[in-house]
Parts: C-alpha cells; sequence; structure tokens
C-alpha cells in the first residue's frame, strides 16, 4: 500500500520563521521588559488521529552549550 503525505505547517501572525518573538512575548525579569502573553500559533494539515501536540523553543543564539530552552511545552489540544 503506497503511503501519502500531507503538508503540515505551524504559522503564528506573531512572529516570522527565524525572526524574534514580539516584545509583548518576553518575560519580566532577567533584563526583559514584556507583558508574558504566548504567542498565537496555527496549526494546519494536522495529521488524521493526531491526539496532541509538543512544542519545543529552542535559542541557538544563547551563549550556552546547545542553546537555551525557553519552552517545552506538551498534550496541547
Amino acid at each position: 500500500m503506497a503511503r501519502t503525505t500531507q503538508s503540515f505547517t505551524l504559522t503564528s501572525p506573531d512572529f516570522t520563521d527565524g525572526g524574534p518573538l514580539r516584545q509583548s512575548s518576553a518575560f519580566t525579569r532577567f533584563g526583559c521588559q514584556g507583558d508574558n502573553i504566548a504567542p498565537t500559533l496555527n496549526w494546519q494539515g494536522v495529521p488524521a488521529g493526531t491526539v496532541s501536540f509538543a512544542l519545543a523553543m529552542n535559542d541557538y543564539d544563547a551563549p550556552l552549550a546547545g542553546g537555551f530552552k525557553h519552552w517545552i511545552v506538551y498534550n496541547i489540544p
């Protein structure tokens, strides 16, 4: 049986691919001045049978080995 693939995309009106988050999404500690508001995420082309999502946001430009992990969120409906 041949398998077909489907295009799955995650987009946001709050930032562009490779670009920074809006200032409103910044945490209000460690020198940041933001409102700690999560960005809007739009999921398209969700594979059939998907129960939940997981999202990891890593900052590879941070001055730490392997970058800095900002978010690890799971069980997103």
